[in-house]
C-alpha cells in the first residue's frame, strides 16, 4: 500500500529593516525584474506626478539606471540600484568580484550562470579590472 506524504507549505515573510548608516556590503540585496521596476517608474513622474513618463533603463554591470523623461514639467528623474564606492564603481560589482575571488570560483563559470538567468553582469574584463 503506498503511502502519501502530505507537504506543508511554510510561507516566511522577512521584513527587512536597515539602519540608514549600514555600509552597502551589508544590506540585503533582491533579484527585481525589468518589468517589474518598468511598472514602478512608468506611474507617474516623480517630479510634476503626471501620469505616463517615458522610461529608459542603461545597465552598468550588475546596476541599471532608471531615467524617467517627463513631457510636462520637461525634467528627468534618476534612479541607480546601487551606491558607488569612490563615486565611480556600483557596489554591486565590487562585491560580487570580490565573492567570485574569496570563493574560489570560475569567473566564465559564474557568468555562464548569470546568463542562463538573464541576470545584468559585467565581462570577465571588467572582474579582471577590479582586482
Amino acid at each position: 500500500m503506498a503511502k502519501y506524504f502530505q507537504r506543508k507549505l511554510h510561507i516566511v515573510l522577512f521584513l527587512y529593516r536597515v539602519n540608514p548608516d549600514t555600509p552597502g556590503y551589508d544590506e540585503p540585496k533582491f533579484i527585481v525584474f525589468y518589468r517589474m521596476l518598468l511598472k514602478i517608474f512608468a506611474l507617474f513622474c516623480f517630479i510634476c506626478k503626471v501620469e505616463n513618463p517615458h522610461v529608459s533603463m542603461q545597465q552598468n554591470g550588475t546596476m541599471v539606471t532608471v531615467t524617467q523623461h517627463c513631457s510636462k514639467c520637461t525634467k528627468s528623474y534618476v534612479w541607480r540600484s546601487q551606491p558607488f564606492v569612490h563615486g565611480k564603481c556600483p557596489v554591486g560589482n565590487v562585491l560580487l568580484s570580490f565573492a567570485i575571488l574569496m570563493a574560489g570560483a570560475s569567473i566564465s563559470k559564474i557568468l555562464l550562470v548569470f546568463r542562463h538567468m538573464g541576470l545584468s553582469v559585467f565581462s570577465s574584463r571588467t572582474f579582471v579590472s577590479y582586482q
